[in-house]
């Protein structure tokens, strides 16, 4: 079975915003056994929206457009998808009530065009919209499912999980099993050499790699869920790279760092420089940080690092702010001045200017220190100054995982 997706808006094909519905799409669908064949962008046309509808008709029997369903003169979805399907538009009375007091209830005032919402396609049924005020539409035509949902990712993926997916879930006798191995420290095509000799027919494969962290996608479809378990833990439990792996599945370097550290009832401090705060961002997305970090420094000047954390000027002067020693002075001065029981520093030159002879761009040093221990890391990272930055930052937590594993 395969579906194709049709996007609509000119702020796509622009540039201005990234298409990421298509790829929660394509994944979620996968998940399911069924593949995205293919993806059209088009314009707020209505010819457009016309031409791919009966295309897509053509080829799939699942065809899921996003976009286009708002208020406004350019939003032309449900026209051009009634047109593509030869069905009329009606007003939904009691839509258009939903929609009214979605409006009251936030104390807004409605404007006349919102009442185009209340319109759906003749023999659809309507999708609600929890997140917003354009409803969805299903419309079976010919044993075809047309699903049409909002642009906006905050209101398409509750909407496609509660309404997409369960019309179309695998109602058949094969069930899936799928595990996401999370790698760090290794490129995928090293990774694949390692793996690649215990592929099998029982199995399907798929790695994505993202910011040198490389997913392993293992999925298998079998009679009975137990035996496509069992499937995919025998593979896991043939390959051998248990210490490039650091997660699996919806786990995060963060949430794992995070859960050592309750576990062990340890606080932990951040002294960061050439990322500037972009460790803490991450570690602060996480619910129940707080219960761990108490502060973080950003000592991005020489200045700060001799002030804030203690760096001793010798040590800059011999050995520069980019070091293994300036980086453990800057996490064992965080322990002893605000009292935290574990630091971590970083300190590197993210480019694109700022590199020596003997210190290139992508040069970074992590430091961690306790009250009693001392260490540090070098990496050398390849990229443009945001991506070295944000691997910095995983490099960072990778290495704080395996000290509170080894140390605690």
């Amino acid at each position: 079975m395969n579906a194709i997706v049709i996007s609509i808006g000119d702020e796509i094909l622009s540039g201005d915003i990234l298409n990421t519905n298509s790829q929660f799409i394509s994944k979620s669908l996968k998940e399911q056994n069924i593949e995205v064949s293919k993806i059209y962008t088009i314009r707020d046309n209505i010819e457009d929206i016309i031409n791919s509808t009966k295309e897509s008709l053509a080829h799939s029997d699942i065809i899921i457009v996003t976009g286009g369903l708002g208020p406004t003169e350019d939003d032309k979805t449900r026209e051009g998808v009634a047109e593509a399907l030869n069905y009329n538009l009606v007003l939904d009375d009691s839509l258009l009530k939903e929609i009214k007091d979605k409006f009251t209830k936030n104390n807004y005032i409605m404007s006349d065009n919102n009442i185009k919402q209340a319109y759906r396609i003749e023999n659809s049924i309507v999708l609600k919209n929890t997140k917003g005020t354009a409803p969805g539409m299903l419309v079976n035509y010919h044993n075809k499912k047309i699903f049409l949902l909002p642009g906006p990712p905050r209101e398409l993926q509750p909407m496609f999980n509660k309404y997409v997916l369960d019309s179309l879930r695998n109602k058949s006798d094969q069930k899936i099993f799928t595990r996401t191995i999370h790698t760090i420290g290794i490129g995928e095509s090293h990774l694949e050499e390692k793996i690649k000799p215990f592929f099998n027919n029982n199995i399907q494969i798929g790695m994505y790699a993202n910011n040198g962290i490389v997913d392993i996608k293992v999925s298998s479809k079998a009679s009975c869920l137990s035996q496509a378990k069992n499937n995919v833990n025998a593979f896991l439990n043939s390959i051998d790279i248990d210490k490039y792996i650091w997660g699996f599945d919806e786990e995060t370097l963060e949430s794992i760092v995070l859960e050592l550290l309750k576990k062990n009832n340890l606080t932990i401090g951040f002294a960061e420089s050439l990322t500037g705060g972009l460790i803490s961002s991450n570690f602060t997305r996480l619910s129940g940080v707080s219960e761990v970090f108490p502060l973080s420094l950003i000592t991005y000047s020489n200045a700060s690092k001799i002030n804030l954390l203690g760096v001793k000027k010798e040590t800059l002067k011999e050995y520069g702010a980019v070091s293994k020693e300036t980086a453990i002075e800057m996490a064992e001065g965080l322990v002893k001045k605000y009292e935290v029981d574990i630091a971590l520093s970083v300190t590197g030159i993210a480019g694109p200017t700022g590199a020596t002879k003997n210190k290139p761009v992508g040069l970074v040093f992590i430091g961690i220190a306790n009250k009693k221990i001392s260490i540090s890391k070098k990496i050398i990272l390849n990229g443009d100054r945001n991506n070295i930055q944000n691997r910095t930052s995983l490099n960072a937590f990778s290495t704080l995982r395996n000290f509170l594993l080894k140390n605690y």
